[in-house]
């Protein structure tokens, strides 16, 4: 790390593996696959993206007009903090994500209508609870995940790993058997042992987003 100085240059971003290889190969640099950790430089989109596919420690360094609630250092901050890092070791936080129809994200997936201008109606069973709905969509966040999207829709934002399942817009919201429409039963909080069940009730005008 001696001696190293960071500035701005152009950069090829690379999407996996083979990118990655190809980007390091036009820069005359050697890839290193057996790397301890990785740097994700950018916003919290950025980060996102890589944390859902990637099982290594990251190091996520904000970028200097981007969002980054998650950031563990910055750009100025980052050369020291890899040379600490080097020198002394550091602790590695785990977080949570989710799978949904063999999609796995570090954030959160959403269900709305194909084409976003109409409602969609599903079934979803948290905590053996059963909830029939017609509304907009609905988000299946996790903790980190739960300051943004969710949020935004009136979910709550939860600190403990828990699956946090917002419903977007909902007009016709019916606990099977009970008719009454409470606020609180607009969102649910699941551990995140339970598996939430989640059925389109008319899967053809529905698509799934992360």
């Amino acid at each position: 790390m001696q001696g190293m100085e960071l500035k701005p240059r152009s950069c090829w971003v690379a999407t996996g593996e083979r990118e990655a290889a190809e980007a390091a190969e036009k820069a005359g640099l050697e890839l290193k696959p057996d790397a301890d950790f990785l740097v994700v430089c950018g916003g919290e989109g950025t980060f996102a993206s890589v944390a859902s596919r990637e099982d290594r420690p990251l190091l996520f360094v904000k970028k200097k007009g981007s969002v980054g609630a998650l950031a563990q250092t910055s750009m100025p901050a980052l050369e020291e903090d890899l040379r600490r890092i080097a020198e002394e070791g550091c602790r590695v936080a785990e977080m949570m994500r989710i799978e949904c129809s063999g999609v796995v994200a570090f954030s959160d997936v959403y269900v709305t209508h194909r084409t976003g201008e109409r409602s969609i109606r599903y079934r979803v069973e948290v905590e053996g609870r059963e909830y029939t709905v017609t509304g907009s969509g609905v988000i299946f966040s996790t903790p980190q995940g739960s300051s943004g999207y969710t949020s935004s829709a009136g979910g709550p934002q939860v600190k403990i790993p828990r699956i946090v399942v917002t419903h977007i817009c909902p007009y016709k919201l019916s606990k099977l058997g009970d008719k009454v429409v409470k606020l609180e039963e607009r969102w649910h909080i699941a551990h995140p042992d339970s598996t939430v069940k989640f059925t389109l009730l008319h899967p053809s005008e529905a698509s799934l987003h992360a």
